[in-house]
């Protein structure tokens, strides 16, 4: 797993305070941006010009477009939630503050159908959110210890993982608002400052204080080789590309890192490529660890000539 080689930026786009969180809406025009000071800024990516600029109380944690992109939802320390229409940069009814959120919301993140909105808060709950009604649908819930700082949806929006300061990630079944199965634990002892599924949903990603990635096997619950090392610091967002063969990763120590994690099958029987791959990426027979780590689904055999 190698980080791709460092690329000049395309633009710069002026702000004046540090950046938390940016989303792209779905049809990859607009780009939202967060910041410290508590304001949102949409830019219109074609032009790189800002397109408006929404106020909002406290610092700005989170920002998530609807899945239709019509809708900006941001999250922040004052402990509300504000949706935007992005046509009008209005900000849509008031905010979602039925519940006391202490120390405010750190993710924000839409459910495929947009319906949903689930949070994630510093003082450890979950919390999910009528979008149409602006309410809170169930109460919170409360399973880590200290902030949750990520939280995303299955792509079937079955599933809610969340992740947390206490080096856990909990999968939540949304309908039912019940814990499925046992926590992630992160074994370098560290917070999980961010999570993301894969498209297909059979894998999530994980960013944490320390600056490792990992992956996990969301049927199992078991992580996926061994981590990814490379950040100086704490990853603060990792994301899937759309075909799934490539996860980015960014961090405060100010780089983004793309991870090669394609495979091509993860049984021999359904892809005969897998042994003269295994072998043309060592250039020799692979040792019983390092098939541990790039065919972790596989049990270890000899396939090299």
């Amino acid at each position: 797993m190698l980080a791709a080689a460092a690329r000049p930026g395309i633009a710069i786009l002026p702000t004046t305070a540090s950046i938390n969180s940016v989303a792209f809406s779905p049809d990859g025009t607009t780009l939202a941006d967060g910041d410290d000071s508590g304001n949102v800024q949409l830019w219109d990516v074609a032009t790189k010009q800002q397109i408006s600029a929404l106020p909002v109380s406290g610092r700005v944690n989170s920002v998530a477009f609807s899945p239709n992109g019509k809708t900006l939802a941001t999250g922040s320390t004052d402990g509300r939630v504000r949706l935007w229409d992005v046509a009008t940069s209005q900000q849509v009814g008031r905010p979602l503050t039925a519940l006391p959120v202490s120390g405010g919301v750190n993710s924000v993140a839409f459910s495929p159908n947009g319906k949903t909105l689930a949070t994630g808060n510093f003082n450890g709950s979950v919390q999910l959110w009528d979008v149409a009604a602006h309410r809170p649908i169930g109460g919170p819930l409360t399973s880590q210890v200290g902030p949750v700082n990520s939280v995303a949806f299955s792509p079937n929006g079955k599933t809610l993982a969340s992740g947390g300061a206490d080096g856990t990630v909990l999968f939540w079944a949304v309908a039912t608002h019940q814990l499925i199965g046992t926590p992630l634990i992160d074994n370098q002892g560290s917070g999980v400052q961010s999570v993301a599924f894969s498209r297909d949903g059979k894998t999530l990603a994980t960013g944490t204080y320390v600056g490792t990635v990992r992956l996990w096997d969301v049927a199992t619950h078991s992580p996926i080789g061994d981590p990814f090392t490379g950040h100086a610091t704490s990853v603060s967002s990792v994301t899937f590309s759309p075909d799934g063969k490539t996860l980015a990763s960014g961090s405060y120590d100010g780089t983004v890192r793309l991870w090669n994690v394609a495979t091509p099958g993860h049984d021999l029987a359904e892809n005969t490529n897998l042994a003269r791959y295994l072998c043309a990426l060592a250039g020799r027979p692979l040792t019983p660890t390092e098939w541990a780590r790039y065919a972790p689904h596989l049990a270890y055999r000899q396939v090299c000539p």
